[in-house]
């Protein structure tokens, strides 16, 4: 399996992204769909889009790929 995820899926705020959009998803909770993807799957990667440089997304892209497994 192979993720594509598009940081402006997440809850504005969640990430530094350059078009956030409202209503989207916690961080916590794409974390935990990861985790589930990771349990059912064998994952080949991971593709992260749209985001915007930012320090501060390093650490919660770091908690992604951790719950996925790469």
């Amino acid at each position: 399996v192979y993720v594509a995820l598009d940081g402006d899926a997440l809850e504005p705020g969640e990430l530094a992204v350059f078009m956030p959009e409202p209503d989207g998803l916690a961080l916590t909770e794409v974390e935990r769909l990861l985790r589930d993807v990771a349990a059912r799957s064998r994952v080949a990667g991971i593709g992260l889009t749209g985001l915007v440089r930012d320090p501060g997304n390093e650490p919660k892209l770091a908690r992604l790929c951790s719950a996925l497994g790469v």
